[in-house]
C-alpha cells in the first residue's frame, strides 16, 4: 500500500493518527538548518504516534513551505505560470487558519532569515516564538503540528482541516491559561470537525466545556481500571466539578494546610 501511494500521480487524502503526550512543552527551535528535508504525503506520520508536537521539524517545514510560497508570489501578476504555481500555498493557509482560529491573538506566523527565528505577531505586537510563555509555545506547537499533519495527508482536499483523523492528547490543560482550557475543547472540534480526539485532563475549566455523552472518568479498582460516564457536567461551576465529579470533599482550606 505505501508503495502505491508513493509511485501514484494522483492525489489522495489520507486518514491521520498522532498521539501528543505531556512531553510536548519540550520545544526545541533550532537556530540553524542542517541539510534538506522531504516532506511528501506519507512524511504526515513520522514520528505522530512517538514524539508529540516537534517544534523543530514545524519549523523546517514551515521554513520550507515559506520558500516556496515567497518564490511564487513574483509570478502572482504573471500570464505565463511555472507548473505547480501555487499562491498562496495551501498548506501553510491551512496551518495559518488553524492558529488564528485557536489563538486570535496570534497572527502573520512567519520566519525570518537573518538572524534565524520564528515570529509572531500578538495584538499587534511581533515577537518571536521564544518570547511566549510556555502555555502559548505549547498550544502554538500542538495546533501548528496538527495542522501540518492535516495538511500534508490531503493534499486533495479544499480544505485540509476537513480531512479525518484520530487524535490522543495527555493533559490538554498542560501550561494553559484557565481562559484558554475553556475554550480548547470547543474550538479544537470546530477547526478539525472529522477527527475524533480521545483526551485526558484534570482541569475542572475543561470538563465543564464537555458534555457528560462524552466525558468518562477512569478509576482504579481492586478488579482494573473501570471507566464512568457521569449523569452531567456541562455548565456545572468549577466547585461542582471538583465535588461531583473529581471527588474532592471539599474545595475549602483544610486546617491541616
Amino acid at each position: 500500500m505505501q508503495n502505491q501511494i508513493s509511485s501514484s500521480n494522483e492525489q489522495v487524502n489520507l486518514p491521520l493518527f498522532a498521539y501528543y503526550p505531556v512531553n510536548r512543552a519540550v520545544l526545541d527551535i533550532p537556530l540553524r538548518i542542517r541539510g534538506g528535508h522531504n516532506f511528501n504525503l506519507l512524511t504526515a506520520y513520522d514520528d505522530a504516534l512517538t514524539s508529540g508536537a516537534n517544534f523543530r521539524t514545524f519549523f523546517e517545514w514551515f521554513r520550507e513551505r515559506e520558500d516556496l510560497e515567497n518564490e511564487n508570489r513574483k509570478y502572482i501578476n504573471v500570464p505565463s505560470k511555472p507548473e505547480g504555481f501555487q499562491f498562496p500555498d495551501l498548506q501553510l493557509k491551512s496551518v495559518r487558519n488553524a492558529l488564528e482560529q485557536l489563538i486570535p491573538e496570534f497572527k502573520n506566523l512567519t520566519v525570518h532569515r537573518n538572524p534565524l527565528r520564528m515570529e509572531v505577531e500578538k495584538n499587534g505586537k511581533q515577537l518571536t516564538v521564544n518570547q511566549l510563555s510556555d502555555g502559548e509555545k505549547c498550544l502554538m506547537a500542538m495546533i501548528g503540528d496538527l495542522a501540518r499533519r492535516m495538511a500534508m495527508a490531503n493534499p486533495a482536499c479544499d480544505n485540509p482541516l476537513e480531512g479525518e483523523g484520530i487524535i490522543l492528547i495527555d493533559e490538554i490543560d498542560l501550561h494553559l491559561h484557565p481562559k484558554w482550557q475553556r475554550m480548547i475543547i470547543p474550538k479544537l472540534i470546530h477547526v478539525f470537525p472529522n477527527c475524533q480526539f480521545i483526551i485526558s485532563t484534570h482541569s475542572p475549566h475543561v470538563i465543564t466545556h464537555v458534555n457528560s455523552t462524552s466525558l468518562y472518568r477512569l478509576k482504579l479498582t481492586n478488579t482494573g481500571m473501570v471507566a464512568e460516564q457521569p449523569n452531567e457536567s456541562y455548565g456545572k461551576n468549577v466547585d461542582r466539578v471538583l465535588e461531583d465529579l473529581m471527588e474532592l470533599e471539599t474545595t475549602r482550606p483544610s486546617k491541616s494546610c
